[in-house]
């Protein structure tokens, strides 16, 4: 009985330190941008994520490091890192793009948009800029194939029609 309870903490004990460690991560996807008022509105854009992500098992993931969108100047800078949860509840998660000096100082912050997505990246969405109304949104959206795809992803974070 001892053995068994000592098997169980020490697997415990190894899956929280699994799940705590951050991994090294590089994804990259096709996305479309869209704006949720213009039905002509669409671009095809190439997002990736380079960075590290972290497994939080008592609350959302975190992602650190970069996030680049094809043809946004503000996203390809090597400098702009961000820290951002990965939920689809609320609010969503700012991307806010830091960029530091030798010292780790802060020089600039700029807010990019908002990031929606389920764990381990799977149904990305982010919403450009900040103050949005869902009326006038330009929102990425990752894997879709059609702006009916993407409006559909969108219509579950905010209150749009498809």
């Amino acid at each position: 009985m001892k053995k068994a309870i000592s098997a169980i903490v020490i697997l415990t004990v190894i899956t929280l330190f699994v799940l705590n460690c951050p991994f090294n991560i590089t994804k990259t996807f096709n996305a479309l941008e869209i704006s949720v008022s213009d039905n002509e509105y669409a671009i095809d854009r190439q997002l990736t994520f380079t960075g590290q992500y972290h497994i939080n098992i008592f609350g959302p993931d975190v992602f650190s490091g970069r996030i680049v969108v094809s043809d946004y100047e503000q996203t390809s800078n090597g400098d702009n890192m961000c820290d951002c949860e990965i939920t689809q509840k609320d609010l969503g998660s700012l991307i806010i793009f830091e960029k530091r000096d030798s010292n780790n100082t802060l020089e600039e912050a700029n807010v990019f948009g908002t990031i929606y997505s389920k764990p381990f990246l799977k149904n990305v969405v982010i919403i450009v800029g900040e103050g949005y109304s869902n009326k006038n949104a330009i929102c990425i959206v990752a894997n879709v194939d059609n702006r009916n795809d993407a409006m559909y992803q969108v219509s579950k974070i905010l209150d749009v029609e498809k």
